[in-house]
């Protein structure tokens, strides 16, 4: 089992302390037989379990080996379900020092077990999964023995000692046993300076979560290479202990991943080394459930590499799901196809929704989406922006600051009371409007509450940026790259009009959101899609007479149609400002004409 952040304090306060207590061994590096991210509770019941299992260890449990080893149970289970728990640090290393846990006060030590048994039948559920059962099975020896007129006491005890300690805590027969400080041998040649040298401490990696998962929005490729539609894809990033190095080293278990996120791995790493005090090295590996495309995802898995990066290491497993790109100097950037990501997003009808963090520069491409209709997809995922490293972290965290978190449980209530109501009745209310204003004006990162606030008021943008609407008639025209690899002869003139259709069906709805000024774009394309309904229309002619004369009009009608839509492409292009993510294809055609 790779070593728990805590550990590191473990093993440097027994070094201190070692050979002053006689009956107390400190817990070990593992196998902790858990892992928090499995577990079937959030982050904070772990933290609230966390301080009752401390607070039960201030119950009068004796003296003596069997108490002792209980001790160590106790203190190393808050400790697991907690790294950050400070208390449990303190008490571990008063134990050490030979000194026990005051005793607890009777009405929290009551309050403390009565909530631990009722999490306990929870966890021991078929719904709980293997890793809530191993946490049950630990969870209730300590409580059989801390509270042994309990009900459900007398079994568990009977049935004999159920969690998976070994190895983590030593048995009950090291416990009493006289432990004195390790010595190095004298050499021959030292002189006989000091023949007593406590072994120095080893330097522990501080890893807190030594396996964290998440999801990252992505685009995949099949097995011929070729990007295919947007995916909620799972990522796991598993961190250990490095054998040289200093600080967090970032990998990526594909080589075209490592390539498009080298230089944001870079940053990543030089955050996290002022952000964490890691100990040794640590070498974290970042894993995907798919194979991903690296030109359409580019440098976007480095986002959800810093959260998960920084819940391995502060024992905090991310609250969020990150779009976003690590920078230069740990500014947040866009990820490539932005528009295209938040666009599949909102169209997901089975996404699972959630806290969504992106770069604030997306403020634009957000309200882009209201004007399109799509309040709903605020409502879905808590969105909220963040312009740096630091609130990324901060702010996707599964244990935020107290003014994040205060935040976010005031939008899961206006959520939670949204199920079954229309969304635009219900956030017109004017209570709810009351709230989500209040909301957006204490924490003015919370893009959803801001934004349903606009939609409820009546106040939402009317026209998409130009960008945004150069990307969107782009799509609109896209089925017209059809033509470009197939010779004249083999055009069918019921599919161009069908490719006709389909363009200009799309066209004519974005009338409403087009800004006076930006027309231009949106009739460039019209005139392209028209020269397909010109180039069905020629290529249903026929003259047995002068088949040459037909074919080479035929011919004509082709390439002017694709010299249009090429055009078109280039301008839109231009207007939306992607030249580096979107290929413009050639001029002349790739045919035998």
């Amino acid at each position: 089992m790779k070593r728990m952040k805590w550990l590191a304090f473990a093993m440097v306060a027994y070094a201190a302390t070692a050979g002053a207590r006689a009956d107390f061994v400190a817990p070990a590096e593992g196998p902790v037989p858990f892992r928090r991210d499995r577990l079937p509770v959030d982050v904070e019941t772990m933290g609230t379990l966390s301080r009752q299992v401390l607070a039960i260890s201030g119950a009068k449990l004796g003296r003596g080996p069997e108490a002792s080893r209980a001790l160590a149970q106790m203190t190393a289970l808050a400790l697991a379900l907690d790294p950050a728990n400070r208390q449990a640090r303190e008490q571990l290393e008063k134990l050490q020092a030979g000194e026990f846990p005051e005793h607890t006060d009777g009405k929290e030590l009551e309050r403390s077990l009565s909530r631990a048994w009722q999490l306990l039948d929870w966890l021991e559920m078929p719904e709980a999964g293997a890793d809530g059962h191993a946490l049950a099975a630990c969870l209730g020896d300590v409580l059989a023995f801390s509270d042994p007129r309990h009900p459900k006491a007398n079994a568990l005890k009977e049935s004999g000692e159920q969690g998976a300690w070994a190895g983590w805590i030593a048995p009950e027969s090291a416990f009493g046993k006289k432990v004195g400080p390790k010595v190095k041998p004298r050499k021959e040649d030292d002189g006989g300076s000091d023949p007593l040298t406590p072994d120095k401490p080893p330097v522990v990696a501080n890893i807190a979560l030594p396996n964290v998962s998440s999801l990252i929005p992505a685009w995949p490729v099949d097995k011929d290479g070729a990007h295919t539609a947007l995916e909620l894809v799972p990522v796991e990033l598993a961190a250990s202990p490095a054998s040289e190095g200093e600080g967090v080293t970032i990998g990526f278990s594909a080589k075209p991943l490592a390539t498009a996120n080298a230089d944001a791995a870079k940053e990543v790493q030089a955050f996290l080394g002022r952000r964490h005090q890691t100990g040794g090295p640590v070498h974290a590996l970042v894993t995907p459930g798919k194979d991903l495309s690296p030109t359409w995802n580019g440098a976007s898995l480095s986002g959800s590499s810093l959260l998960l990066a920084d819940g391995a290491l502060s024992g905090k497993a991310p609250g969020a799901i990150a779009l976003a790109v690590v920078g230069k100097d740990g500014k947040l950037e866009l990820p490539p196809h932005f528009w295209e990501n938040l666009r599949s997003l909102a169209a997901m009808k089975s996404a699972p929704g959630g806290r969504l963090i992106v770069p604030a520069a997306g403020a634009e491409y957000l309200a882009g989406l209201l004007v399109l209709d799509n309040a709903s997809f605020f409502m879905n995922w808590e969105v909220v922006v963040a312009a740096n490293v630091d609130e990324l972290c901060d702010l996707g965290s599964g244990t935020p600051k107290p003014e994040a978190a205060d935040a976010y449980g005031r939008f899961a209530e206006i959520r939670k009371a949204a199920v079954g109501k229309p969304l635009g009745t219900f956030i017109s209310n004017p209570s709810v409007l009351t709230r989500l204003r209040d909301l957006g004006t204490a924490m003015p990162q919370h893009a959803s509450a801001r934004l349903l606030t606009l939609q409820g008021s009546n106040n939402r943008p009317r026209a998409l940026q130009r960008n945004i609407l150069a990307r969107e008639i782009r799509d609109a025209i896209e089925p017209i790259r059809e033509i470009e690899n197939i010779t004249t002869e083999k055009l069918v003139p019921k599919r161009l009009d069908e490719i006709f259709q389909q363009c200009r069906e799309k066209l004519d709805k974005m009338g409403s959101y087009i800004d006076i000024r930006d027309r231009d774009l949106h009739k460039a394309a019209v005139a392209a899609a028209d020269e397909m309904r010109a180039l069905a229309r020629q290529m249903g002619k026929s003259d047995n007479e002068y088949p040459y004369e037909v074919l080479s009009k035929q011919i004509a009608a082709h390439k002017a149609a694709w010299r249009a839509y090429v055009a078109t492409l280039t301008t839109l292009t231009e207007a939306a400002g992607d030249q580096a993510e979107y290929t413009i294809p050639k001029v002349s055609l790739n045919d035998n004409n």
